[in-house]
């Protein structure tokens, strides 16, 4: 990647930050406040992924990955750039993969949990502990695959390809690279799989049940079925399409552009979490209206203020 290149992705990240870090905090303030007691198990599968999706872009805040390929090794830049080493720049892209996996892991339990409650009616409590297990279970998975696939730059196989010494590397070959890189893929295409599967089968047995239950109720849970579909989308369109582009780049690194296609997924995926937070709260009534409260409430104590300064301007002084 050119100097300038990089300057303008550096930038792109550090702009878009700030923005990031103010409407996702905003967006956990509404779902844990102003979530009605119907929706407080639904709030926490919500509120899981949402907290995953922080941590990424809290990582993307403060560090910023260039691949240089065609070595399979990552230039650190943003905030922490400067307190950069090997090791610290192995551990912030493991705790990046780490947020990533179980971002899918929560879209899928979000997805399973209204099934499974409407299907079988089993108890939330269960499904919570179910998928706090899978959350470890992923991330145990994913420190071990990850730790095996990196190789200290001292030992990286093609010498003449390493541009800078301030890299960290991963093993170009070897059956780790396609353990871990065909995980993590099978991660993304399982969380699009099991989205599209529950969606499916609650549709279909909201169906069955029409003659059943009551109509106001199934309204009720198609409704949010078709609500999640839709905040849901945004993750499953910005996120896991340009991951899964960007895993083939780190498959084939010598690909034409491999490095600006790598790049540019980078940003999308980075930048992604805003809009979704966005999409959450206006497609979530209770969470809309207590936006609306909120962004009402701060509007007018603002032109109230400005309204007393304005006053206190024009005030005669006494002579």
């Amino acid at each position: 990647m050119s100097l300038s290149s990089a300057l303008v992705y550096d930038r792109i990240l550090d702009a878009t930050a700030i923005s990031h870090m103010v409407v996702k905090i905003f967006t956990l303030v509404i779902v844990i406040r102003h979530t009605p007691p119907n929706m407080r198990y639904l709030s926490m599968f919500l509120l899981n992924g949402l907290l995953w999706n922080f941590g990424a872009n809290l990582v993307f805040t403060v560090m910023h990955f260039y691949p240089t390929y065609p070595s399979e090794c990552f230039r650190v830049g943003g905030i922490l750039s400067e307190l950069s080493s090997e090791l610290f720049g192995h551990a912030m892209m493991l705790l990046l993969f780490v947020c990533i996996v179980n971002c899918a892991i929560a879209l899928t339990a979000t997805f399973c949990y209204r099934y499974l409650l409407f299907r079988f009616k089993l108890k939330p409590q269960r499904s919570i502990v179910f998928w706090s297990v899978m959350h470890l279970f992923a991330t145990i998975c994913t420190v071990f695959l990850y730790s095996c696939w990196t190789v200290p730059k001292a030992r990286y196989p093609i010498q003449d390809e390493l541009s800078s010494n301030e890299l960290f590397c991963l093993d170009p070959h070897g059956v780790w690279k396609t353990a871990a890189l065909s995980a993590f893929l099978g991660v993304v295409m399982s969380t699009v799989f099991f989205a599209f599967m529950f969606s499916f089968l609650l549709l279909r047995s909201i169906k069955e049940k029409k003659n059943v239950m009551h109509k106001k109720l199934l309204d009720r849970h198609r409704n949010i079925l078709w609500t999640l579909i839709t905040t849901a989308s945004v993750p499953l369109l910005f996120a896991a399409m340009p991951l899964t582009v960007a895993i083939v780049t780190v498959f084939a690194p010598r690909l034409p552009y491999a490095r600006e296609i790598c790049v540019s997924c980078i940003v999308v995926i980075a930048n992604h979490g805003t809009l979704y937070s966005f999409v959450l709260i206006c497609a979530i009534q209770p969470y809309r209206e207590a936006a609306r409260r909120l962004l009402s409430k701060a509007i007018c104590s603002q032109d109230g203020n400005i309204s007393k300064v304005s006053k206190t301007m024009f005030l005669p002084r006494s002579l």
